[in-house]
């Protein structure tokens, strides 16, 4: 596994952490599978209570599909127009061009369902939701941008995709927490 985002803060009480892992043996198999992990325990010593969702590249479809306990909850395409934002700090990072985008084809109900699933706590929601729509955002601008101008088959284009994933860690890691900051101080509205 390559972990694309790992971040563990504290507010008041309790820690969280959130973990996006690109799975590297599916991509040997041309499949390209991402897990969010986002949790929350009570300091010093709680239990951590886990929230996962997966994404998985439909090359076939053209699509990415999130789930959720094993159970498809949302159908993402990648013709969705993400444009390359503008430069911020040399990162790259998309904070003011299409923050919304991944959210709306998402599906509201859906986004809300993966979120209400989430025990107690509205900050890990905003975790989730945070590094779910940057790590969908930055697959779709990936496969885009690695699109090769031959016409070849969709899977053998998963690997390109998976490369452009972990070159952009960075610029992932900076647009989740922008994100999920956003979302924590408007009380998960945005």
């Amino acid at each position: 596994m390559t972990t694309l985002i790992a971040r563990r803060f504290v507010r008041d009480s309790t820690d969280y952490r959130s973990v996006v892992e690109l799975d590297d043996a599916a991509l040997v198999d041309d499949e390209l599978t991402f897990a969010v992990a986002c949790a929350f325990r009570s300091r010093p010593n709680g239990d951590w209570i886990e929230r996962a969702v997966q994404g998985t590249l439909n090359a076939d479809l053209e699509a990415i599909d999130v789930s959720l306990d094993g159970r498809l909850i949302a159908r993402v395409p990648l013709a969705l127009p993400l444009p390359d934002s503008q430069d911020f700090h040399g990162n790259d990072v998309d904070l003011a061009h299409a923050d919304g985008a991944v959210d709306e084809h998402l599906d509201v109900s859906a986004v809300e369902e993966f979120i209400g699933h989430i025990p107690t706590d509205p900050i890990v929601g905003c975790l989730v939701k945070g590094a779910v729509s940057t790590t969908i955002g930055q697959t779709i601008r990936c496969w885009h941008r690695t699109k090769p101008r031959a016409p070849v088959s969709a899977r053998s284009h998963v690997r390109s995709v998976g490369a452009c994933l972990a070159e952009y860690g960075i610029r992932m890691a900076l647009t989740f927490v922008y994100r999920a900051g956003r979302c924590v101080a408007f009380g998960g509205a945005r």
